[in-house]
């Protein structure tokens, strides 16, 4: 039974993988800027909340944190498209499973935002774990034709590394 459930979980995960990567590829640099600035602004929202909410003092450190890299790389994320002309604007998915996809982040964000305690803990860090992997996706498989948008992926990338790393060990210690 657990190798079942292991293999089926891992189908599951590889086409996630898959929907993702077939998604970011098909985004032109406005809609990954915006996208990318979306993401921005819901960890800045989350990541204030979660600041305020936790009583475990290192979760707090990292939300503080998320909250300064994505203002930061936002501003950077604007200036970047201003100077390029890079129109940044609302979300159109592009598939499908990218429309449930953010469907699902945002109810399960709303969810952790209305818990309390190590409950509150444990969901917040869950979104943060699934949303970087997500994003990571995104920044890996998309095709920036700008360079300078492919200069800011490669430093938005390794900070999207960073904050899941992060996550998954503060995960582990609860």
């Amino acid at each position: 039974m657990k190798l079942f459930i292991a293999t089926t979980l891992l189908l599951f995960s590889g086409i996630a993988h898959a929907d993702i990567a077939t998604d970011a590829q098909k985004l032109d640099d406005a809609g990954l800027f915006s996208r990318i600035h979306a993401v921005n602004q819901g960890e800045v929202q989350i990541g204030e909340l979660a600041a305020q909410k936790t009583q475990v003092p290192h979760i707090a450190a990292y939300a503080k944190k998320l909250v300064k890299d994505h203002t930061d790389a936002d501003q950077i994320l604007l200036a970047v498209a201003q100077a390029e002309k890079i129109q940044v604007g609302h979300v159109v998915p592009v598939s499908q499973e990218e429309a449930v996809r953010i469907q699902e982040h945002h109810a399960s964000a709303k969810k952790a935002a209305m818990t309390l305690g190590r409950d509150f803990d444990r969901r917040y860090l869950a979104v943060m774990i699934k949303g970087h992997q997500d994003v990571l996706l995104y920044l890996l498989y998309a095709q920036p034709k700008n360079l300078r948008v492919r200069a800011l992926v490669q430093t938005l990338t390794a900070t999207v590394k960073e904050h899941l790393s992060i996550a998954q060990q503060l995960a582990a210690s609860l």
